[in-house]
């Protein structure tokens, strides 16, 4: 974690750390920790979900998102207790009013850094959608859904992983820095 944080740093100016409010077991707000992916001054809540190739994600954090790195720090968050290995994804706090119902049902366990929501769809899931299968993942509760989320989430990092290497190999970005023009042009190069 130590080299991904110094990467970070050199990366784009700003904090290495992203906190934000989340809403975990029982409603209890807590600060959820990632390694910062995007530009200083990028929106701190968004509705919609912002990709990897995104302008507004920096260079290294391209590379973290695809490989699922920037979620490592979420282990600070399983040993305070406030989040668990496998669970439902952690709702940000000013989106949490929008499902109440999902929402409370999901209060019920601790969140989770992976979860049956997050192996099926990384950011191009329609928030009702991510929802069921949160509560599926609930409803269906026990060490065998467990280890098929276990097993999905390997997939799904080892994909990640991956795709990250390849991108990184044929230098996508490379130069382009956050800016869209910029990172257009090294698109069309390709």
């Amino acid at each position: 974690m130590a080299v991904i944080a110094l990467v970070v740093k050199l990366d784009s100016p700003g904090p290495v750390v992203f906190r934000q409010p989340r809403v975990g077991r029982g409603g209890r707000v807590f600060e959820i920790y990632k390694f910062r992916t995007m530009v200083v001054g990028a929106p701190q809540f968004s509705a919609a979900k912002i990709g990897a190739a995104h302008p507004l994600v920096t260079r290294i954090g391209g590379f973290l998102r695809r490989a699922c790195l920037d979620e490592l720090l979420q282990l600070v968050n399983v040993v305070k207790g406030e989040m668990s290995w496998i669970g439902p994804r952690p709702e940000q706090l000013v989106l949490a009013h929008l499902h109440p119902a999902s929402q409370a049902a999901r209060e019920q366990v601790l969140p989770g850094v992976t979860g049956w929501w997050q192996v099926h769809h990384r950011d191009d899931s329609p928030l009702a959608e991510g929802l069921a299968y949160d509560l599926e993942y609930i409803e269906r509760f026990g060490p065998l859904m467990d280890l098929r989320v276990v097993l999905a989430t390997f997939r799904v990092l080892c994909a990640g992983f991956v795709a990250a290497l390849r991108e990184a190999w044929r230098g996508r970005g490379r130069g382009a820095g956050w800016d869209p023009r910029a990172r257009q042009a090294a698109d069309d190069l390709e």
